[in-house]
């Protein structure tokens, strides 16, 4: 599920798609998958407009 979520988030194999990409990595994290914390944060400081750093900073602590 990380690997999927982390193609969705840079466009490797199929269209960027950050809401996919999000969807992915929680269900990743969910699963007990932790790397995905640190791709949360990214993706809701990076990717999301307008950043959500708040949410970012949760996911990174």
């Amino acid at each position: 599920m990380n690997d999927l979520a982390f193609c969705y988030q840079k466009g490797l194999g199929a269209k960027q798609n950050v809401r996919l990409a999000l969807r992915w990595f929680e269900s990743a994290l969910e699963a007990g998958e932790t790397k995905a914390l640190t791709s949360l944060g990214y993706c809701y400081m990076k990717l999301i407009s307008p950043p959500a750093f708040v949410r970012a900073r949760e996911y990174f602590e």
